[in-house]
Parts: structure tokens; sequence; C-alpha cells
């Protein structure tokens, strides 16, 4: 998917890859969040993502944090769903 099309449907912020939250986990999340970081290519860029309020009253909602290479999404750390 396009950060242009992803864009349409969610929030999105930059974000340096030092903030995604994780470091001091243990287990699974660390694991994942340690592969998402390292993936990172020079060039590329880090947003945080997080549904509007629609979603999550409907039980839809989701956030975290997308890697994206040339406009396109290449990995997804997701860190909240309802």
């Amino acid at each position: 998917m396009t950060l242009e099309d992803f864009a349409k449907m969610m929030s999105i912020t930059p974000v340096l890859a030092e903030d995604v939250p994780g470091k001091s986990s243990t287990g699974i999340f660390r694991k994942l969040r340690d592969e998402f970081v390292d993936s990172l290519l020079p060039g590329d860029t880090v947003y945080f993502y997080d549904s509007n309020e629609a979603d999550w009253q409907k039980t839809m909602g989701r956030e975290g944090y997308i890697l994206v290479r040339q406009g396109v999404i290449v990995a997804d750390l997701m860190t909240k769903m309802n």
C-alpha cells in the first residue's frame, strides 16, 4: 500500500526510529520492534499512525508505526488495537 492511500484512512506523523517504543521490552514485542527498526535503510521514513475516533468507537481502531520506502509501506508494527 502506498503512504498516500494509507493517509486517507489514518492520521500519520513522521517520527524518528529511536522514538519507536519497546526498546526496554522483552519477549515477542521486543523481537518484532527490533526487526522493524533493523530493517530501516537510508532514505526510509518511519511514521506513527492512529485510527480516527469513529473507528475506535466501532472497535476497529489501531495505532502503531509504519516503515515507508520510496512512498510504499514495507513494514507495520502495530502497538494498539481494539
